[in-house]
């Protein structure tokens, strides 16, 4: 506002003087504080920048409410619309900070609004189990898969040394139930693009005086995957097998195994574990021709793990129940020739109710239980196969050559589920001596499965003494 010289006039008729000017800013906006910070998991002190709109006036570090850390102290810089405050965070919580409305003000006194709250996750170990977790599941998951399938395995070897024996038992009785005081075989197989894998058995039986029949065997596998993941297991099985009638005969079996693998990936480590299994089977004639058998058990593992990444160690052990149950229908058809073929319809089934594991996690310096639920895996596969038996004479002795092409169909459920089908085929060369008391063979089978080839050979030995 001004006003002119000359424009009035004293009592006296003096003129005035001009005015001096004056002058107000008309300033009514509340000035706006945004607050910034690092947008990722940290674990040390860090800058929290403050942004106004405008200058602002006033601020000091008291004016910060900070829960999950605090304010260091002479940390705070800055002037005008820009500061800068440090803020030290506790680790394994969230930081939060906020500037309540009316802290500071504007040039013009304008109080400020309240600044949009800054939130950080600090660094510790149940946050990298979080961000990781899929990962981990993952990787118990295909660790129990891979005990669940070695399992498994020795199941159907078990059945099928019962059933062969079974069926010779009709074909050759004076031999089918020999003693056989030792027994080793062994497998050597490799996935096209994939791992590699080898296993093998030891096989014993023995004839009791009450008209049981006893059986014992082991077996061993090795696998080798394309991240260099490997597993190796040992496993053993003892069998008491009785006649009920002329064409059936039922009997159990109880075991355990032994399993070491490596862990490598994302994350490297290894597993361990013990386990025990008990059940029951059956092996029956439907008609002359025709056998059919089947079992079910029920085991419990004992596993220890430790894995790790760059910022992440978990650890710690856990137990987990398995469900089997296998069921299969062979046929047996010679012809005068000699020529048999033994038609097969099979499935097996295996479960591992994992649940609820507690690990102890170890990040940023520091440790802490962290635990999921790890669900259950389990495998349900289904075998269509024929076997076609061809003699071959020799002086002192039986031989015979085999092939076996088969459908296999499989449903695997875990971290990934999965139905597939693919194809396979099986040659095997078989001898034993006149007596019965030694045999030998080579087997060599290729599988197809949802576009995953593989090769595998087994050697066997089997010897009386």
């Amino acid at each position: 506002m001004d006003v002119a010289a000359g424009v009035a006039q004293d009592a006296v008729g003096n003129d005035n003087a001009a005015a001096t000017t004056f002058s107000v800013t008309n300033d009514t906006t509340a000035p706006v504080v945004t607050l910034g910070g690092p947008g990722a998991v940290f674990v040390n002190t860090f800058a929290l920048s403050i942004s106004a709109t405008e200058d602002i006036t006033g601020l000091a570090e008291g004016d910060f409410v900070v829960t999950g850390g605090s304010v260091v102290a002479a940390s705070l810089s800055g002037s005008g619309d820009s500061y800068i405050v440090q803020i030290e965070p506790v680790l394994g919580q969230t930081v939060d900070v906020t500037l309540p409305a009316g802290a500071v003000q504007d040039i013009a006194g304008n109080p400020t609004t309240a600044a949009s709250a800054y939130s950080v996750q600090a660094g510790s170990p149940e946050s990298e189990f979080e961000a990781n977790r899929e990962a981990i599941i993952e990787i118990v998951q295909e660790d129990a898969t891979r005990r669940l399938t070695n399992e498994m395995s020795a199941n159907a070897e078990m059945i099928e040394r019962g059933l062969e024996r079974f069926i010779d038992s009709f074909q050759n009785p004076d031999t089918a139930t020999r003693d056989i005081p030792f027994d080793v075989t062994g497998r050597v197989g490799g996935t096209y693009g994939e791992h590699l894998s080898t296993n093998g058995t030891v096989f014993g039986q023995r004839n009791l005086d009450s008209g049981a029949l006893r059986t014992a065997m082991g077996q061993f596998d090795v696998a080798v995957d394309e991240d260099n993941s490997w597993a190796a297991q040992i496993s053993g099985r003892l069998t008491y097998e009785f006649s009920i009638t002329d064409d059936t005969r039922l009997g159990y079996f109880f075991g355990g195994s032994l399993s070491r693998g490596e862990i490598a990936g994302a994350f490297n480590g290894d597993t361990r574990s013990i386990s025990g299994i008990v059940g029951g089977y059956g092996l029956t004639r439907l008609q002359e021709n025709l056998f059919a058998s089947g079992y079910v058990g029920v085991g419990y593992a004992r596993t220890d793990l430790s894995f790790s990444n760059t910022t992440l160690a978990l650890s710690g052990d856990y137990g987990a129940f398995s469900y089997y149950g296998g069921a299969s229908l062979t046929g047996s058809i010679a012809n005068p020739s000699g020529v048999e073929f033994r038609p097969q319809l099979a499935f097996d089934y295996g479960q591992t109710d994992i649940g609820v594991v507690g690990l102890q996690a170890s990040a940023f310096g520091l440790t802490s239980p962290v635990s999921t639920d790890y669900g259950a895996v389990s495998i349900l596969d289904m075998t269509v196969a024929t076997e076609f038996i061809f003699p071959i004479d020799m002086q002192a002795g039986f031989a015979s050559l085999s092939f076996e092409p088969q459908l296999i169909c499989r449903r695997a459920t875990g971290s990934v589920d999965e139905e597939s089908c693919g194809g396979g085929l099986g040659l095997g060369l078989e001898g034993k001596t006149e007596n019965g008391n030694t045999r030998y063979g080579i087997e060599v089978d290729v599988t197809e499965v949802s576009g995953i080839r593989q090769s595998a050979a087994r050697l066997f030995f089997e010897a009386e003494f």
